[in-house]
């Protein structure tokens, strides 16, 4: 841990996303007080492999809200940091949760106890939402994700990602990331809690909701006659899922309405919608809470009554009340294969991925 080696400016962040590898979820709100949670992790039990212990989910997600990182990020980011336990100290006198040494804390720790995991956590946050800030010109220029750039300046200092242009060849460094962002992607299922038992449906199935209507009004999908459970090889997704849907739409708003399309779905590895809030997190695209018209809408699994493989659809209109208009394709059973709207609140998704280059709150 090199966290000591960095002078940070405060500079306010737009927020960035990853998928992810995703919102992201990832990405959920709310909020808690230190009186709320325990003192330190159980000693008799071991933490669940990808799930936040003793009631913090919700100050991981406040951090993520504030500082623009994936709540699953910064949760393996205090997994790898501290194991969970809030009264850990390291040979060069890291402290806490986040494991700040004290230079470091003076300035993230807003006067706060380093051992509270309250206070730790919501420095982990504004201190990721610094280093994101400084990589941020240097993310787009390259076109490697932020998150990885930023992770690479927590451990080896900002600088030295700054003399090596990316991730510095270090191999700590080097491992440091790679183990957060594959942390991640157990948060991103888990959270909390231990993710409810679901049998695997089809790629979108298993969301069961009777507001679902089925029209033809606003379709314009290309292949709505197409088999079901056939690759489409323009957009390499089986045709008519909701992840087809999805990335017909998400094309359409980047400039190519037609194929060939601008990007590859495989090679930003997109899979099946469970794996879209941490793909939006590796290219280094934003994600929030906040609904806008023609942001993917992204539902890890077990959310809003999505099955293991996750939901995603669109942001089709926004309503005084603030509730949102979801378009999409294959809402079981409602409407098995084919294109829906319904009426969620603006809450319901785990995350809203918002277009490279569109529209943001």
């Amino acid at each position: 841990m090199r966290k000591g080696l960095l002078v940070l400016t405060a500079v306010s962040l737009p927020v960035i996303f990853l998928l992810g590898l995703l919102g992201v979820a990832l990405m959920g709100a709310g909020g808690s007080s230190a009186a709320a949670c325990p003192a330190s992790a159980s000693s008799t039990e071991p933490v669940k492999a990808g799930t936040i212990p003793n009631g913090w989910a919700a100050l991981v997600e406040k951090a993520a809200a504030d500082s623009g990182v994936p709540s699953s990020v910064l949760a393996a980011q205090l997994e790898t940091e501290s194991g969970w336990n809030p009264k850990t100290v390291s040979p060069a006198g890291a402290q806490g949760l986040s494991q700040f040494v004290p230079g470091t804390w003076a300035s993230y720790g807003g006067g706060k106890d380093p051992f509270d995991p309250a206070a730790a956590i919501a420095a982990q946050g504004a201190y990721m939402k610094a280093l994101l800030d400084q990589v941020g010109k240097l993310a787009s220029s390259s076109g490697q994700p932020a998150v990885s750039l930023a992770l690479a300046g927590y451990n080896a200092g900002v600088g030295r990602v700054f003399q090596y242009g990316g991730i510095p060849p270090y191999p700590e460094t080097r491992n440091y990331v790679a183990k957060i962002l594959g942390l991640a992607q157990k948060y991103a299922q888990n959270g909390d809690a231990p993710a409810k038992s679901v049998a695997p449906p089809a790629s979108c199935t298993g969301l069961s909701v009777s507001n679902a209507s089925v029209s033809k009004a606003g379709d314009d999908y290309p292949w709505p006659g197409a088999p079901v459970g056939v690759d489409n090889p323009a957009t390499h997704f089986n045709y008519r899922e909701c992840v087809d849907f999805a990335w017909f739409r998400f094309m359409q708003q980047i400039g190519t309405p037609k194929p060939p399309f601008k990007l590859d779905a495989a090679v930003l590895q997109m899979g099946s919608a469970a794996q879209w809030g941490p793909a939006w997190q590796r290219a280094g695209w934003q994600s929030g809470h906040t609904p806008v018209v023609g942001a993917i809408i992204w539902y890890r699994p077990g959310a809003g009554g999505a099955g293991s493989d996750g939901h995603v659809a669109v942001v089709k209109s926004i309503y005084r009340d603030g509730s949102v208009l979801e378009e999409g394709y294959n809402m079981f059973p409602n409407a098995d294969h084919a294109y829906y709207t319904r009426r969620i609140l603006a809450a319901s998704p785990s995350a809203y991925l918002y277009i490279p280059g569109g529209a943001k709150p």
